[in-house]
């Protein structure tokens, strides 16, 4: 096993004889009721934790690899990272707009109490999610529902000053 990337593998009830282990990455791999005669580990970042009930016999862990091994290039799109935080962005554009329509007509602490109740209530919804569709749509939800809050929490400190403090 040369240059490998482990992902999500469970080796259980296999036999590792006069095997060599290096430059392997795992991420959530583990080895269940194994056995490791002559194994050499090197370069790895296979730890203790990742072999449960296993036997060694004359196995050698040679420069162990420490730290954080997640490759984020090939693990995760960095364009749907970005475009999700874009979506959610793009959420508060209708907040905005609804607390300015509302702001005078509701006032400003139903407005705060409001939309902090309803934006509450959307991160509840979270835990429910299904789907990445569902869970982009409940942060959109939650952001648009949030910048009404902190729109009137603006409003409300703003007036708390006297007229001549204010700029």
């Amino acid at each position: 096993f040369t240059i490998m990337k482990f992902k999500a593998v469970t080796f259980e009830d296999s036999l590792f004889k006069n095997c060599y282990f290096e430059d392997v990455t795992s991420l959530t791999t583990y080895f269940r009721n194994c056995t490791f005669i002559e194994t050499l580990f090197y370069n790895t970042d296979l730890e203790a934790s990742k072999f449960i009930d296993c036997q060694f016999d004359n196995t050698t862990f040679l420069h162990s690899k420490k730290g954080c091994q997640i490759n984020f290039d090939e693990d995760y799109s960095a364009y749907w990272i970005y475009f999700v935080n874009f979506l959610g962005t793009l959420a508060v554009l209708p907040g905005n707009i609804v607390s300015a329509l509302l702001m005078d007509r509701i006032g400003r602490l139903t407005m705060l109490g409001g939309s902090m109740v309803l934006s509450g209530i959307s991160c509840f919804f979270l835990w429910f999610g299904t789907s990445e569709a569902m869970m982009i749509g409940m942060l959109c939800l939650y952001n648009g529902l949030t910048i009404s809050a902190w729109n009137s929490l603006d409003v409300i400190t703003v007036e708390l000053l006297p007229t001549d403090r204010r700029l």
